[in-house]
């Protein structure tokens, strides 16, 4: 009840998969619309896409020798930037530091 009306929690527990599926999808649009300046140039020299990662970061490098679909690049991408800070979010949330099987599991983490 009580994190179910606190807006941020339902943000921290949007479906990963979801998410992904989104900004694939918008980056399509974007490509088929042949909007302008959507692209800049990284200092290595590539055209990198502006509103995603450069695919450079470190997670990426377990993948080197796959090729991985838009969809899988942008699920990554969720996983970087969001996990990182929900499970912050969720590890000093009031509500979850009560129980105390989640207090136990904490000590151990």
């Amino acid at each position: 009840g009580t994190l179910l009306n606190n807006a941020g929690f339902i943000h921290l527990v949007r479906h990963p998969a979801m998410v992904a599926k989104s900004e694939w999808l918008r980056e399509k649009l974007i490509r088929k619309l042949h909007l302008p300046f959507v692209d800049y140039i990284s200092d290595s020299g590539e055209r990198v896409f502006r509103w995603a990662l450069t695919g450079k970061e470190k997670i990426f490098q377990h993948y080197a020798g796959y090729t991985l679909s838009r969809f899988q690049f942008y699920l990554l991408q969720w996983i970087i930037q969001h996990l990182p800070d929900t499970s912050k979010k969720m590890l000093n949330n009031e509500a979850y530091t009560k129980c105390s099987d989640w207090e136990a599991f904490r000590q151990n983490f």
